[in-house]
């Protein structure tokens, strides 16, 4: 362990002050379990379940569900999100499709499943959604279709949906940061780089390992979800990414299948739920099944670019509600209406103060801070200080923008604590909301509200090293899927 912390501490430390500023990056989301409104309005990060009703759609040709709308959903051309719903009632239908208006409610990118017997009770659905324009709300419907066998398509269907729920994965236009080579990655942080894929020892699949996710501590039920885009993998027809979550199960890996071969830019994202408690996440992207018309056999190594590859914390915690006085315990979500009151002196609106119960300042510590916001489009710009670092405004992790910060904006930044003595306060840790420069000069409000939805403070850690050699999963034959007749819209 010694040799793992002086071999990467300085890498941890740099990506640490990297985090400071980064701008838009998705954090980690809680999820929590809350019953399904009527009327279907649901949050970000909010995990749903309850009964709906399936209505017949126009044609008759199938039943929808529709419309969920999430609460201030603000997005742009180039947002990337991920949405997950577990089915039960849809036994007597083949397929079943999410379609949004993030991307014009196009069928073909929508995330399907499809079982030629019927979609069984428990069923997953779940992918990932890029927005191709602007848009102020984001709204999605459940579609039905392919009846087992003579079903008439006429009476509403009662279904039954758990684990509902949507998040944010990326943000157009941010920054992607090059993945390092020893492939130490930050958690909700966007890489890009090259890696190789070797042949295994049974020499049925190429992998690239190990990928290894500092500064998480897990435990047995949450969940993360991994997205990448994969270039070069074209002579193959299926990706599969395993993890340390799950002791490389292979039942419980995310798997993407495409019987021609893989896209040339083949886009992949799925979810984990970790078996255990434990520190530190290792994982590996797996290709297998050669495309059987290649006219090239795939070499001992392959070298593949990886693309916006991150990896996003979905958690069960439970989430507080966010009162005054803001004192809040770290590791713990909090979600509420907040108000920023304006100081005159500098011209600022100040969310003050959130104090962290049990804590005191170390030298060195460094601790995350990373929540939603809604209702500050007043403002261009927001920073959090603290006493941890005697309130120091060029340290302060912010992010700028120029249009004014839009409802539904996730930050997260990184504090590193300086000496006691050299801050106005030994402990406990306190930290402030600060928001300036208006979006208009004339801008002169007392108080503004606004909406913080998850969050949370956490601090930094340095996980075990990965290890060296990982156990294989017995390997599993993949049969080909068979071919998914056209669909029904």
């Amino acid at each position: 362990m010694k040799r793992f912390l002086k071999k990467h501490v300085a890498k941890i430390l740099v990506l640490a002050m990297v985090l400071t500023t980064v701008v838009g990056f998705a954090p980690a989301k809680a999820v929590t379990g809350e019953t399904l409104p009527d009327e279907k309005n649901i949050e970000f990060g909010v995990k749903y379940s309850g009964k709906v009703e399936a209505t017949p759609n126009e044609e008759e040709t199938a039943y929808d569900i529709q419309f969920f709308n999430v609460a201030d959903s603000a997005f742009n051309a180039g947002d990337e999100f991920y949405v997950s719903c577990t089915f039960d009632g849809a036994e007597e239908y083949k397929q079943i499709a999410i379609q949004s208006d993030v991307n014009d409610w196009d069928w073909a990118a929508a995330p399907k499943v499809w079982s030629d017997t019927g979609v069984e009770a428990g069923t997953v659905v779940a992918g990932k959604i890029e927005a191709t324009a602007d848009g102020e709300n984001l709204a999605f419907k459940i579609q039905l279709d392919n009846p087992v066998e003579d079903v008439e398509i006429a009476e509403p269907l009662k279904i039954t949906l758990s684990d509902l729920y949507i998040i944010k994965l990326t943000n157009a236009g941010e920054t992607v940061y090059d993945l390092p080579e020893d492939k130490y990655i930050g958690l909700g942080v966007p890489y890009s780089g090259t890696v190789t894929a070797n042949i295994n020892e049974t020499k049925d699949a190429w992998e690239a390992q190990y990928f290894n996710v500092v500064d998480t501590t897990y435990t047995e039920g949450d969940t993360y979800v991994f997205s990448y885009t994969l270039g070069g993998a074209g002579g193959f027809r299926q990706i599969v990414t395993q993890s340390s979550l799950n002791n490389w199960a292979w039942d419980g890996s995310p798997k993407l299948w495409a019987g021609e071969g893989l896209a040339p830019s083949q886009s992949f994202a799925g979810a984990i739920t970790a078996t255990g408690d434990g520190e530190g996440i290792s994982f590996k992207i797996r290709l297998d099944s050669p495309v059987p018309e290649s006219d090239a056999e795939p070499g001992e190594s392959i070298p593949l670019k990886v693309t916006n590859l991150i990896v996003v914390k979905v958690t069960d915690s439970t989430v507080l509600d966010l009162t005054e006085p803001f004192d809040i315990s770290a590791n713990q979500y909090y979600t509420g209406n907040v108000k920023a009151v304006r100081d005159t002196e500098d011209n600022s609106w100040n969310i003050e103060y959130f104090n962290i119960d049990g804590s005191e300042i170390k030298e060195g510590e460094q601790l995350r801070v990373s929540f939603i916001v809604s209702g500050a489009r007043s403002f261009k710009q927001v920073a959090v200080l603290s006493n941890a670092n005697g309130w120091d405004w060029e340290s302060a992790p912010k992010i700028y923008r120029e249009e004014g910060i839009q409802n539904g904006t996730p930050f997260s930044g990184v504090i590193t604590a300086t000496a006691p003595e050299e801050t106005e306060e030994n402990g406990p840790i306190s930290f402030k909301l600060r928001f300036d420069n208006p979006t208009t000069e004339d801008f002169d409000a007392e108080t503004v509200g606004m909406t913080l939805t998850n969050l949370v403070v956490t601090g930094i850690t340095i996980p075990e090293p990965a290890p060296t050699e990982t156990p294989e999963p017995e390997p599993t034959e993949t049969p080909e899927p068979t071919a998914e007749p056209s669909n029904v819209e």
